[in-house]
């Protein structure tokens, strides 16, 4: 647990460098379409590793705005 929260320390702090040392190890990541998805939801990823149901409303409404998930979509998200 402490690596996954020194990792997402160092993405929170360095979301660039994080990103780009991600591609660096999984090639097939870099593609265009994936630095979009990297840079429109990274703002979304949990500061605190705490999985909070603000953070499920706050993906969920982003994925209605997307058209991922109908409007009427329903979360059913465990903690």
């Amino acid at each position: 647990m402490r690596a996954v929260k020194k990792g997402s320390d160092y993405l929170q702090s360095n979301p660039v460098e994080a990103w780009n040392e991600y591609k660096a190890f999984k090639k097939p990541m870099r593609t265009a379409l994936n630095d979009k998805i990297f840079e429109r939801s990274v703002n979304y990823m949990s500061k605190d590793l705490v999985n909070v149901e603000r953070d499920w409303n706050k993906v969920t409404g982003y994925c209605k705005r997307l058209g991922l998930i109908d409007e009427n979509f329903k979360p059913n998200y465990t903690k």
